[in-house]
């Protein structure tokens, strides 16, 4: 059994891309100031960097990126069933990270973001697949007929 299969290697690439960009976002808003703590607690002296947190958005988009590159590493069906379970993990991530997002850093609310945006991908690819796979089972179905 092959670990890495074509559609996989050949998905990997946006997607390793796509979470470098959404760390590399990370990392660059998290040296912005909270706006929370100046504005609302009154408390104006510099903050410190927020390495944990960036670490711990950036393993966690990480784990949610692997899950939805681990639902093209297979055919057909199979690949629709893998979308939705990546979709579910990927929606339920940005969900409860959006309801916490209130009087979050800028970072966070990035975090929330984008899981939201990988969940609305991984929708949008579970579509397609279902999409092409009813047009390939139409097209063979009318293929296999015969005139009378």
């Amino acid at each position: 059994m092959r670990i890495f299969t074509r559609p996989l290697r050949a998905a990997t690439w946006p997607l390793v891309v796509a979470w470098f960009s959404l760390t590399a976002l990370y990392i660059s808003v998290g040296f912005l100031p909270d706006e929370y703590l100046i504005y609302v607690r009154g408390i104006t002296t510099p903050q410190a960097y927020p390495v944990k947190m960036i670490l711990i958005e950036s393993g966690i988009s990480g784990v949610t990126f692997a899950i939805v590159a681990w639902a093209l590493s297979s055919h057909s069906w199979s690949r629709v069933a893998k979308f939705l379970a990546g979709t579910v993990i990927a929606g339920a991530v940005g969900v409860f990270a959006g309801m916490g997002a209130m009087h979050a850093p800028r970072h966070y609310i990035y975090f929330a973001l984008g899981m939201l945006l990988l969940t609305f991908v991984s929708l949008l690819g579970t579509l397609f697949w279902i999409a092409l796979g009813v047009i390939y089972k139409t097209s063979h179905a009318d293929s296999g007929q015969t005139g009378s």
